[in-house]
């Protein structure tokens, strides 16, 4: 919903406090208010737009209500990009911030907090399947038993696993879990299948999972690649033969040559050496090869 409002990154950073923002949002609002009058006759209806009171709600609920969470601000189910998701939530959480503290953050977002939000998303996910106050929470009936989760420093749920002795990262050594069927488990997956410059199946997964394991993901991820493959198949049409293959000529008229190598040949001495090898043909002589 955010990100159909009105300079929105000029609106978060743009104020020092509530009341200033709120002004700063209506002000802008009649401006463009009066502007949409003057183009448009009397006698035709106005448009209402069902976002415009999104970002005063942001405003009043986000510093008022210390429990209210972007979640309940924005639907993944309109978004098909990962990125837009972390930044839109990034500059809530800027925002929401900057209104509760003195401390002012200007400029563009950092990497922090970017990954910030996507630890957000990545703990509302796992919450709503599974909630796991501390490591001894996990149900022993539970599908994720046999990954051993724990809970790491910033409470989000890991893979145990059996490659601590690794020299890998902490994050490669004990992904997070994340349940399958979901919508951000949907955009993680949409996110690792454009890396890998949508090279299939088994190199989506490989990509994915040096980061996240999620449950089911080969079935999503086989489900994401046959849709991309309906989509994008096409037949590639070849290019004609060249006129030299095909038309006759005298011997020695067209001649090609080509070089391959190094070959090791061991002679009689019993001591190993490379060779090249060169190749010279033409549509009417015959091939030889020349060491």
């Amino acid at each position: 919903m955010l990100d159909e409002c009105l300079y929105v990154e000029d609106f978060i950073t743009g104020a020092d406090n509530v009341e200033i923002a709120l002004k700063l949002y209506q002000r802008a609002k009649e401006i463009m208010s009066s502007a949409n009058g003057a183009q448009t006759h009397e006698s035709e209806p106005q448009v209402m737009n069902e976002n415009d009171d999104v970002m005063e709600y942001v405003v009043q609920n986000t510093i008022t209500d210390p429990d209210c969470k972007v979640s309940t601000l924005l639907d993944l189910n309109r978004y098909s990009g990962l990125n837009r998701v972390l930044r839109i939530t990034a500059w809530i959480q800027r925002f929401v911030h900057k209104a509760r503290t003195q401390e002012k953050r200007n400029g563009q977002l950092c990497t922090e907090e970017i990954q910030q939000a996507e630890h957000y998303w990545i703990k509302q996910t796992s919450q709503r399947k599974w909630t796991v106050l501390k490591n001894t929470d996990v149900d022993r009936r539970s599908k994720i038993i046999s990954l051993k989760p724990f809970l790491d420093e910033c409470g989000l749920l890991r893979v145990g696993g059996r490659l601590q002795e690794t020299n890998w990262s902490f994050t490669q050594k004990h992904p997070y879990i994340l349940p399958g069927n979901d919508v951000f488990s949907e955009l993680l997956i949409r996110k690792a299948h454009e890396d890998v410059m949508h090279s299939g199946l088994q190199a989506t997964l490989n990509q994915l999972r040096e980061t996240y394991w999620i449950l089911k993901s080969r079935q999503m991820t086989q489900e994401l690649c046959q849709i991309r493959a309906r989509i994008k198949a096409v037949q590639q049409v070849s290019a004609p033969l060249p006129k030299d293959h095909i038309n006759e000529a005298q011997a020695f008229d067209i001649s090609g040559v080509d070089f391959a190598g190094p070959v090791y040949v061991k002679p009689d001495n019993n001591k190993a050496i490379h060779c090249f090898i060169h190749m010279h043909c033409n549509p009417s002589c015959a091939f030889r090869t020349c060491f």
